[in-house]
């Protein structure tokens, strides 16, 4: 199995070689993010998990464009929120975990 860096460098070069990062938008990038998101959700609802790999993928490398495209690259995106979550608190409900100052009156 190859390493996250080593697809990742694969993705970006991939995408560099087509354009999308040369001549790409952010704006599109974002609309193919919520349209992989889409069909991602969609092979959750049935159940397909060949689709939900597939999608989980796609999503993936939309962000490592997408990333790339604001100067960063998602690995640090990641490395930022999760200094952020670690130390979250909140709880459960119905399936998703809520961040405490989002919790109502409980």
């Amino acid at each position: 199995m190859k390493s996250f860096e080593e697809l990742e460098h694969n993705v970006l070069k991939w995408a560099e070689e087509t354009g999308i990062l040369s001549k790409g938008d952010p704006k599109t990038q974002t609309n193919k993010l919520f349209e992989e998101g889409g069909e991602l959700a969609g092979a959750i609802i049935r159940n397909d998990i060949d689709k939900i790999k597939d999608g989980i993928g796609d999503v993936a490398v939309v962000l490592i464009i997408l990333s790339r495209m604001y100067g960063t690259d998602v690995t640090l995106c990641l490395e930022d929120v999760y200094k952020i979550i670690d130390a979250r608190e909140g709880e459960m409900v119905d399936g998703a975990f809520v961040k405490q100052e989002d919790l109502w009156n409980r």
